[in-house]
């Protein structure tokens, strides 16, 4: 199911941006990943787009640096790099308390 697919990319993606989030010591307690899926009914309800919106919470996040690490976890993750030109994958995040 698509279900599996989506959360695949949802997993590889988080845990490549946690590992680039360590690297450039930044303080992060969890990593929440929302997804939305758009999908194709009249092409076999094929998935075309995903977005992920992560949850970040931690201290004295950067967004700046968070913004450059989901860019570089985008072209760094398998999984992503696996659908690019079949599936658009968009990504936003958030700071939380």
């Amino acid at each position: 199911p698509y279900q599996l697919l989506v959360s695949s990319i949802a997993v590889c993606s988080g845990g490549t941006l946690r590992k680039i989030l360590e690297k450039k010591r930044l303080q992060v307690e969890d990593i929440t990943i929302k997804t939305d899926v758009g999908r194709n009914e009249a092409k076999a309800n094929r998935v075309e787009k995903i977005h992920l919106h992560y949850l970040i919470k931690g201290t004295d996040l950067d967004e700046h640096k968070i913004e450059r690490s989901i860019e570089v976890a985008s072209r760094n993750c398998p999984m992503v790099q696996s659908v690019k030109g079949s599936i658009e994958i968009t990504e936003t995040f958030e700071i939380v308390k």
